[in-house]
């Protein structure tokens, strides 16, 4: 899951669809965009691809300079126009999207039903936008306000993007353990999930982290932490942008990324097979000292390895059980990130500490992070 905002001066359609095209190789069943013109909310989202939601805006153009975008990969609820992001509060005031997965969400359904709410899709996303709007309407508070408020009630690790058509020209933000970056313009500012998807002009961001919100304006934001405290951030420089979503003359990225494996492999072992030692591997960090130990020993005397991953990264995870366990007779479990954080494991009973490993391709994903933490 991705998603991607925008505030300025451009026609946010354009800039959404220009992000999406970026992102699409990351995987996922349903895009949809939300565009906000002065007190309307317009949302287009489809399941399929990008070039499929694109086609749906020709037919029925938006317009505004405002608006957020989102790639789902389904948790809550199958792949549905209905389950696709953005989701509408029940008063059609507010827009959402959202990565992550809200543990309690049942329990919020639940109450909210009871107030009166009614539910168009099977998401933990729909939940939390209308969560929002019962804060606001019973705590008689502002979207900047209830956000907070909100995150408060709900457990998991998530990130958000909000708009709301009372207050122009700003999208609201919070993030508790998923990826959160702004992208700094001139006269326009961007919010993301995933850097690949700003414009090659931005070269200035900033990390937001957990427990953090963010209220984002053409012309400057403001970040806070839950408790209402400003937060004054660094601001960092963009390096290395140069990742192109392009199939490269294949049908589409699953074929194109099969294709690759062997150069991605041949890759991975650049420099890290000595042929002139005995074919040698030589795998950076695994020799450095930690309390007086090197990390390599620390491995070789392990009980165990616990593996955390999610997504493709669990089944390169199996592989390399596989592996482990035939090559180093070293017992390997393979948890997936998003059990390992609630199962209650016993790691301190075993005779010799167990290693953990964390796999992720981006470093950042938000499973394999809090199960980390």
């Amino acid at each position: 899951m991705v998603f991607f905002g925008y505030v300025g001066n451009r026609n946010a359609s354009e800039v959404l669809k220009e992000a999406l095209l970026k992102l699409q190789s990351l995987g996922y069943d349903s895009v949809g965009v939300g565009i906000i013109d002065e007190s309307n909310i317009q949302i287009r989202k489809k399941v399929g691809h990008v070039r499929d939601l694109i086609t749906y805006i020709a037919q029925t153009p938006m317009s505004g300079n405002r608006g957020i975008a989102h790639l789902r990969w389904a948790t809550h609820g199958s792949p549905s126009d209905a389950n696709a992001h953005p989701h509408l509060s029940n008063n059609g005031k507010l827009a959402l999207v959202h990565n992550g997965v809200i543990e309690n969400e049942a329990k919020i359904r639940k109450q909210l039903i009871k107030k009166g709410y009614k539910f168009t899709s099977e998401t933990d996303s729909e939940v939390l936008v209308n969560l929002i709007q019962d804060v606001m309407e019973t705590s008689n508070v502002s979207l900047s306000s209830a956000l907070p408020l909100a995150f408060r009630v709900v457990r998991g690790a998530c990130g958000v993007l909000v708009v709301s058509s009372d207050e122009p020209d700003t999208i609201l933000a919070a993030q508790t353990g998923s990826p959160l970056l702004l992208g700094l313009g001139n006269g326009e500012n961007y919010i993301t999930s995933d850097s690949r998807g700003f414009p090659p002009e931005i070269t200035n961001i900033i990390r937001v982290h957990n427990g953090e919100y963010v209220v984002l304006r053409s012309m400057g934001f403001e970040i806070k932490t839950f408790d209402e405290v400003p937060v004054v951030k660094e601001i960092e420089e963009l390096k290395d942008q140069v990742f192109v979503a392009d199939k490269e003359g294949f049908p589409d990225f699953i074929i194109k990324e099969i294709m690759e494996q062997p150069q991605a492999l041949r890759d991975c072992l650049r420099g890290r097979l000595n042929m002139l030692k005995n074919d040698q591997v030589q795998l950076g960090g695994l020799g450095d000292v930690l309390n007086g130990v090197r990390i390599i020993d620390r491995v070789c005397n392990a009980s165990r390895i616990i593996v955390v991953a999610s997504g493709s990264s669990y089944s390169a995870a199996l592989l390399g059980k596989y592996l482990i366990e035939s090559l180093a007779r070293i017992h390997v479990e393979v948890v997936y990130a998003s059990e390992f954080k609630t199962a209650k494991r016993p790691l301190g009973d075993y005779p010799k500490p167990p290693v953990l490993v964390a796999i992720s391709n981006s470093g950042e994903t938000g499973d394999v992070v809090a199960a980390v933490k």
